[in-house]
C-alpha cells in the first residue's frame, strides 16, 4: 500500500469516530433533557398563576329564582351586591306575597318578601310572548331601590365565542336614592354603559312594580 492511500485510510477512520463520539454525546444530551424535572416554580409564583386561573374558570353567578345564601351580614357601608345578597339570604325567614301584573302583551310574575310590613326584596319573572322570559330581582333599604340584578335581550352579536349566542345577558344597577351611582349590562364582549332612557324606564317599572307588591301585600291582610 502507498504511503498517500494510507494516509487516507487514516483521515478517513478519524472522521468516522469523530462522528460516533457526536452522536454518543447528542444522545446522552437528549437522553438527559428527557429526564431533566421540571424547574420549580419560583416562590410566590404558583398561588398567583392559581388565583389567576380560578379568577377565569370562577363559574358567573346564575339567575336565581329563590333566596341567595351567603354566610354573614352585611352593613350598611358594604358593597351594594352584597348588601343584596344578605338581605336575599335574611329574606328566606320573612313572610311574602305573590301576584303578577300585566301590561300589554307581557306578564310580571313576582315574589316580594316584606320585614315588619316594609318591602325589601322582589324576585320577577317577565314572559311575553314570543321571547325569552326575563329574570330581576330588586333590593330596597327603607323603602327605596339600592340595587338591581336582572337580564336583558343580548345586545348586537359582535365577536364570538359560545356566550355570543346568548338570549340574554346580565344587567347591574346600583343606586344611592334617586341617583343610580352604576348601570350596566354585561355583553360578552364586556360592560356596557345603560343609555339614560334605559335606565330611567327601569326605575319607572320598578317603581311601579313594588307599588304593585305593597298592594298585594296590603290586600293580604295584617300578619
Amino acid at each position: 500500500m502507498s504511503a498517500r492511500k494510507a494516509a487516507m485510510r487514516a483521515r478517513a477512520g478519524a472522521a468516522v469516530l469523530a462522528l460516533v463520539a457526536g452522536a454518543s454525546g447528542a444522545a446522552a444530551l437528549l437522553a438527559g433533557c428527557q429526564r431533566q424535572p421540571p424547574a420549580p416554580a419560583p416562590a410566590g409564583a404558583t398561588g398567583a398563576r392559581d388565583a389567576a386561573l380560578g379568577a377565569v374558570a370562577a363559574p358567573a353567578a346564575p339567575a336565581v329564582a329563590g333566596p341567595v345564601s351567603v354566610p354573614g351580614a352585611a352593613t350598611a357601608t358594604a358593597p351594594a351586591a352584597a348588601r343584596a345578597a344578605a338581605l336575599a339570604a335574611a329574606s328566606a325567614g320573612w313572610p311574602k306575597v305573590t301576584g303578577h301584573w300585566l301590561r300589554g302583551d307581557t306578564d310580571s310574575r313576582f315574589t316580594a318578601w316584606f320585614e315588619h310590613g316594609e318591602l325589601r326584596y322582589l324576585e320577577e319573572l317577565a314572559v311575553r310572548r314570543g321571547a325569552t322570559p326575563l329574570h330581576g330581582r330588586y333590593y330596597y333599604e327603607r323603602g327605596t331601590l339600592f340595587y338591581y340584578s336582572g337580564e336583558a335581550p343580548a345586545g348586537a352579536q359582535v365577536g364570538g365565542g359560545a356566550t355570543a349566542v346568548a338570549e340574554t345577558v346580565p344587567v347591574l344597577a346600583e343606586f344611592d336614592g334617586a341617583q343610580a351611582r352604576r348601570a350596566l349590562r354585561i355583553e360578552h364582549y364586556g360592560e356596557v354603559p345603560i343609555a339614560a332612557a334605559a335606565l330611567t324606564a327601569l326605575e319607572r317599572h320598578a317603581a311601579i312594580l313594588a307599588g304593585v307588591a305593597r298592594d298585594e301585600w296590603s290586600a293580604a291582610g295584617p300578619r
